[in-house]
């Protein structure tokens, strides 16, 4: 996926940058690619595919590596390509499903920089100028960018940020791309290709990138505990879209709770355990409040003429999907 008159070219020299234009190139540097293998049996082997690319950043953390979650959900092998032509195998550290990122360990020392994590993204605003949203393959892989809105945003994947950066133009690389702040910091990663999405003020075409906040509490646990605790997030396993101002099921994971329990491709959802949602976030937040995986999720829905309550008994999702393969 390159398109050549997207990619900023290398004379634009991060004029608007408040690090050096040498440092800014060896920073670039820290930006990984990524190779992962999943099962064809796997839940999301369908949707995902079994041969996954993208990019990943190499933080000054621990040895860690950040990236889009769903690159390496599911994954029994993954591999890591750096600007030096290293390629080594790494292991997941950690895929929050909640934001949407990843943390992957090298297995063999790599010899490139890191970059720093910023912990300054709450002061990032709508309008904000001088971005880099940056891939792997150094200056003609980077794109300067605006953050067009700081929004929420609903995935119908049971998928809800309550902030997020959304940048423009778009990079032709984007997932697990980096966006780089003007001191060279890591604020997000990229994560989806967005064309007007609901929350859109205005005609909106570029990048969702997950901000990277939640990080901070996840380096914390690792260091005293080695790692991070599992969520225990109610999980049904279903995909949910608004369809003519209805709450659609569009999908589901094969054996997941909801497809176990009986719900279908075109059922209409109408509440969730007595409760009407009035947008999706809502809808998804309704089943996460009732309680920890295990408990019952009571959902009408409507199919055809009649209207059934199907009761479904969530899940952790790390019970549904395969364990990362740990080497």
């Amino acid at each position: 996926m390159t398109d050549e008159k997207m990619v900023q070219p290398r004379s634009e020299r991060f004029e608007n940058f408040d690090i050096s234009d040498e440092e800014m190139e060896r920073r670039l540097r820290a930006i990984v690619s990524i190779t992962t293998i999943v099962p064809e049996h796997a839940q999301t082997a369908d949707i995902l595919g079994t041969k996954r690319t993208g990019n990943g950043v190499f933080i000054n953390q621990m040895g860690l590596i950040v990236t889009v979650g769903y690159l390496i959900a599911e994954a029994t092998q993954i591999w890591i390509t750096t600007a030096s032509d290293e390629t080594v195998l790494a292991d997941t550290v950690m895929y929050d499903y909640e934001s949407g990122l990843g943390l992957l360990k090298p297995l063999s020392t790599i010899s490139i920089p890191t970059i720093p994590v910023s912990d300054c993204n709450k002061q990032i605003n709508a309008g904000d100028s001088g971005f880099m949203l940056a891939g792997f393959g150094g200056l003609e892989q980077t794109v300067v960018v605006d953050i067009g809105s700081c929004d929420s945003f609903t995935g119908y994947w049971e998928y809800v940020l309550d902030r997020a950066f959304y940048t423009t133009p778009s990079h032709p690389n984007w997932g697990g791309a980096a966006l780089l702040n003007k001191k060279g910091e890591l604020s997000g990663i990229g994560s989806l290709y967005l064309e007007n999405p609901p929350t859109s003020k205005s005609e909106f075409s570029g990048n969702l990138c997950i901000p990277i906040d939640p990080l901070w509490s996840f380096f914390s646990e690792i260091k005293r505990t080695g790692g991070v605790k599992e969520s225990n997030r109610p999980y049904l396993g279903f995909f949910v879209s608004v369809v003519e101002e209805q709450f659609v099921v569009l999908g589901l994971y094969k054996s997941s709770p909801a497809a176990l329990a009986g719900i279908s491709n075109g059922d209409i959802i109408k509440s969730i355990n007595g409760v009407a949602p009035k947008t999706l976030d809502q809808l998804f937040k309704e089943i996460w409040n009732a309680g920890p995986a295990g408990n019952i999720i009571s959902i009408e829905i409507e199919r055809g003429d009649k209207h059934t309550i199907v009761n479904v008994v969530s899940a952790k999702r790390k019970a549904i999907w395969i364990n990362p393969t740990l080497h």
